[in-house]
């Protein structure tokens, strides 16, 4: 593909490879862009199987080094989520519904988390929870010295301040969260269910405000980087543009004739990454074609289970992170090329997503 400067692949023979690729982060850390990914089973088969996991675990790279690891974090349950900031902090989620935090290091190292918080060690001994939510942890995100995690119908607010994890706050969501998004543009929350209920949660004062349903299945949604009310949403076999504070449906793709998995924003606007149950990823360009897909690109023999746009800001590297169901991360390395917007690009995005004029001068 033109768009892109090169495809690499991050797997771990012990601690991700034959299993499903569940989610993937990424951070600036001390000078070096870094990727991770965590690998299991899905939240719901969890629920539902109720069978205990003793060792989880997330993989860290030097996104310049596919082959030696940065670090191995690892727990005595499943990691079902993390989350990492730009000084090294990892925030994890468990399948037992505790939350974890490790420290990345300075080398490469294993590190295995414990049941004991050791605020004076906290360089060395991760650090897990005593609180819990009820079940399975479906992800999380940092806010400031907060962490925000969901689980179920009901969110939790963390403390993190002097080491020890603290819920501070939880809120009802009213509705099963199937789907769980944040935006660069701000720190609120995108949440969803599988059959179509929204709501934000608001992170300047942790405030809940529903959002108007639809009517139609929803298998992930994703908050567009450059509108904070337009979402990415993905169904069965289509995908749409939302508005999610008014529920108006923007653009709506016709049926694809194999299932959706996720979407991805480009650092384009106009530009969607579709990823699909074959293996594929198509790329759409909105504004050429709104019908079809510009290119279609086969990315593993496996079903994609996760995609993700990794924007490095410090260094301007972006990344497209495809995970798989057999546990490898794939990645392309975008050009300039797709990486910057020019002003056709972006008169056309306001007309597209804000239903506004264009003015060609």
């Amino acid at each position: 593909m033109e768009s892109t400067e090169g495809r690499e692949i991050y797997t771990n023979l012990s601690h991700t490879h034959g299993k499903r690729a569940t989610r993937v982060d990424f951070a600036r850390v001390r000078g070096a862009d870094v990727i991770a990914v965590c690998c299991g089973e899905d939240v719901e088969k969890i629920h539902a199987s109720r069978k205990e996991i003793f060792v989880g675990s997330v993989v860290v790279w030097d996104v310049r080094d596919t082959v030696n690891e940065l670090a191995i974090l690892e727990a005595r349950s499943e990691v079902t989520c993390f989350a990492i900031t730009d000084d090294g902090r990892v925030a994890g989620g468990l399948a037992n519904g505790r939350v974890a935090m490790w420290e990345l290091p300075r080398s490469a190292t294993k590190q295995s988390a414990t049941n004991i918080c050791r605020s004076n060690e906290r360089d060395r001994a991760p650090l897990i929870s005593s609180d819990a939510h009820d079940c399975a942890v479906f992800d999380l995100t940092w806010v400031g010295r907060f962490v925000v995690s969901v689980a179920g119908r009901c969110a939790q607010i963390w403390d993190v301040d002097g080491g020890c994890w603290r819920v501070t706050k939880t809120i009802e969501i009213g509705f099963h969260v199937d789907s769980f998004s944040t935006s660069d543009l701000s720190t609120n929350i995108l949440l969803a269910s599988s059959t179509g209920d929204f709501a934000v949660l608001r992170n300047d004062e942790f405030e809940l405000q529903v959002k108007p349903s639809t009517p139609t299945r929803v298998v992930s949604v994703t908050q567009s980087p450059y509108y904070e009310d337009i979402a990415l949403v993905i169904g069965d076999y289509s995908f749409r543009i939302q508005n999610i504070n008014t529920g108006e449906i923007l653009h709506t793709s016709p049926n694809v004739d194999c299932g959706l998995i996720a979407g991805a924003w480009s650092p384009k606007p106009n530009i969607l990454f579709i990823a699909k149950a074959d293996g594929c990823v198509d790329v759409w360009n909105l504004m050429e074609k709104t019908h079809e897909p510009v290119i279609s690109v086969a990315t593993t023999s496996a079903a994609i289970s996760i995609v993700r746009l990794c924007a490095f800001k410090a260094s301007g590297t972006h990344v497209i992170a495809i995970g798989d169901d057999v546990g490898s991360l794939h990645t392309w390395r975008l050009s300039s090329g797709i990486s910057n917007a020019s002003n056709k690009e972006i008169r056309f995005s306001e007309s597209f997503y804000r239903r506004t004029k264009i003015n060609e001068s």
